[in-house]
């Protein structure tokens, strides 16, 4: 093939697949393709401007060729599969962790990654935690429950809040849903459960 065809060809792929939400091509592939035209033509401007998209663009769709190969994996297969997602990931720094997130957050929306990671960069907490919290709060109706304690008892959750860097309304819900599941393994009632 001759080099300008090449050349058209990858254009033809890359206007198609960053001009329209249903992809054909996973990301890996895009971003290769758009290394090859920036060697070809020589900066990320150019090619963003033949392509018609804007030079952020074009850096962003570069990030997967950046990723770990277990994660380039993912991508590849399309079970991560949105830019959102993968910039988002991109951001935690340690490359283990980033790969536990990848393999907890493989064919879920990109809200929800992106809850999830944030929620975990945001309060340090296992990742298994924190994707079970994101999950739990998307399938449950809301419960409001107010609940007036002591000042010592105030003080205790305030506490335990910062010693765990959960929100306290968030550790009450988990001290109490923890106390009801006891409760009910424990022998109570099936009438109120």
């Amino acid at each position: 093939m001759s080099d300008k065809n090449r050349e058209n060809e990858l254009l033809a792929f890359l206007f198609s697949n960053t001009k329209r939400k249903n992809r054909v091509l996973d990301l890996v592939t895009l971003g290769t393709y758009f290394t090859e035209l920036i060697d070809l033509y020589g900066s990320r401007k150019k090619v963003a401007e033949m392509i018609g998209i804007s030079e952020e663009m074009v850096r962003q769709f570069l990030i997967p060729l950046k990723m770990p190969p277990e994660i380039q994996n993912f991508i590849k297969n399309r079970s991560i599969d949105d830019i959102d997602t993968i910039l988002t990931l991109n951001r935690v720094k340690d490359k283990n962790l980033m790969i536990e997130i990848a393999n907890n957050i493989i064919n879920l929306n990109t809200k929800t990654s992106r809850d999830i990671i944030n929620l975990i960069k945001e309060k340090n907490i296992p990742v298994k935690i924190a994707k079970d919290i994101v999950l739990s709060y998307q399938n449950e109706k809301i419960n409001v429950v107010l609940i007036d304690l002591d000042e010592d008892s105030f003080s205790l959750l305030k506490y335990l809040s910062i010693e765990f860097n959960i929100p306290p309304a968030l550790l009450s819900k988990i001290i109490l849903v923890n106390w009801l599941n006891l409760y009910k393994k424990c022998g109570a009632s099936d009438e109120f459960f």
